[in-house]
């Protein structure tokens, strides 16, 4: 068995590349589960700017889960979840590594907090579902 031959993946959109309609899209779905609006817009809205109508169906879907508080409710325990299954990973770190503590506070935050990575991990998994 071979595997597919996929078509080259767009460029990451910048904000000036898309319309101020799509660009407000992204805007708001990114807000979903994160702290405001003015959150740094993750890359995978970005992406979906190339399909303002998917990016509106994801809006649409999304904004019910938001209201509720269910995403906010679903990274907290995704948070919880990673803590506990990453525990044993924590062996496999190189001894003596030298990270500064700007770099490690960073990657803390990364993964210990439900709007960032989590936040995206959570939002993914749903719209993979979905498409699914």
């Amino acid at each position: 068995m071979t595997a597919p031959h996929w078509a080259p993946y767009p460029e990451l959109l910048a904000c000036e590349q898309l319309s101020e309609n799509t660009w407000d899209m992204i805007r708001n779905v990114n807000a979903f589960g994160a702290p405001s609006i003015h959150a740094n817009v993750a890359t995978l809205w970005r992406h979906l700017g190339h399909w303002p109508v998917l990016l509106s169906l994801a809006y649409t879907g999304l904004a019910p889960l938001h209201a509720r508080c269910d995403i906010v409710a679903a990274t907290s325990r995704m948070v919880k979840l990673t803590q506990v299954e990453a525990a044993p990973l924590a062996s496999w770190r190189a001894m003596g590594e030298a990270l500064s503590e700007q770099a490690r506070a960073t990657i803390t935050a990364y993964v210990t907090t439900q709007t960032q990575v989590v936040r995206m991990v959570t939002l993914g998994h749903v719209l993979a579902r979905w498409l699914a």
